[in-house]
């Protein structure tokens, strides 16, 4: 049995359609649907099937289906691959570093960006902008607690795996001189510390002069002591030169 023709209402005039097992409704936009008031549409959907319909529905598009989370857990939408590698960088760089500092990186533009990634290069930190939900996750998997009042608005790290006075000092001079970067604090061996700590750190002297200072300080009273020793010593060898003397020229009792 043929579909009988549909007279579709589209402003003045009207059009016949013929169903199809492709297009079982015509091409889109040309029929007047159930709510129409016109009768012989609604007569042409009474007659026809519900399972005829099916095609006029379409599918998702690709690029909308591949972003959309495909599994749940309790509720929650379940990370991506792509977050969770990136959630074990984050966790990995954390526990390797010495200190991380947060800062705000708001109205830096990107030539900004690669000078200062510039200047951290040679102290070996790396400067990583980063979403905060991932960094809260990363800090909770690393064993960091109290991270969290860090993480506000646009966030970059510096991680600095050697030492932490120079890195630190590198980042407070750009944000003085900048005026746009900003410190909120940091992390230090495990321990949330504040930005104030962070600027107590750039004002200690370099590691090499921390070094020196050491050597001088354990090297000087080793060398005093050492003087007093050979005084002593040549003291003691002279007494007994002097006795020996004394013992050689006296007459046989």
């Amino acid at each position: 049995m043929s579909a009988p023709p549909l007279t579709a209402c589209r402003g003045k005039g009207t059009r016949t359609l013929t169903g199809s097992p492709r297009h079982p409704l015509g091409r889109r936009g040309s029929l007047c649907y159930r709510e129409s008031p016109c009768a012989a549409a609604r007569g042409f959907f009474d007659w026809l099937p519900s399972r005829a319909i099916a095609p006029i529905e379409r599918a998702p598009m690709p690029w909308v289906v591949a972003r959309l989370p495909v599994l749940r857990k309790e509720g929650e939408l379940m990370p991506t691959a792509e977050k969770v590698a990136v959630v074990e960088r984050l966790a990995e760089q954390l526990r390797r570093a010495r200190l991380a500092v947060i800062t705000d990186y708001r109205g830096l533009t990107v030539r900004d960006l690669a000078t200062l990634r510039r200047q951290l290069r040679p102290l070996h930190v790396d400067y990583t902008v980063a979403k905060n939900t991932l960094l809260r996750i990363a800090a909770r998997n690393s064993g960091i607690a109290g991270a969290e009042p860090l993480l506000e608005g646009p966030t970059a790290v510096a991680f600095c795996y050697d030492e932490i006075v120079g890195p630190a000092k590198a980042l407070s001079d750009f944000a003085r001189t900048s005026r746009i970067l900003a410190i909120r604090g940091g992390i230090l061996e495990g321990r949330v510390i504040g930005a104030e700590e962070v600027s107590r750190l750039a004002t200690l002297p370099p590691m090499e002069q921390l070094r020196a200072e050491l050597v001088g300080a354990i090297g000087g009273p080793l060398a005093q002591l050492v003087g007093v020793l050979n005084g002593v010593l040549q003291t003691l060898v002279g007494t007994l030169e002097a006795r020996h003397e004394q013992l050689a020229s006296a007459p046989a009792a």
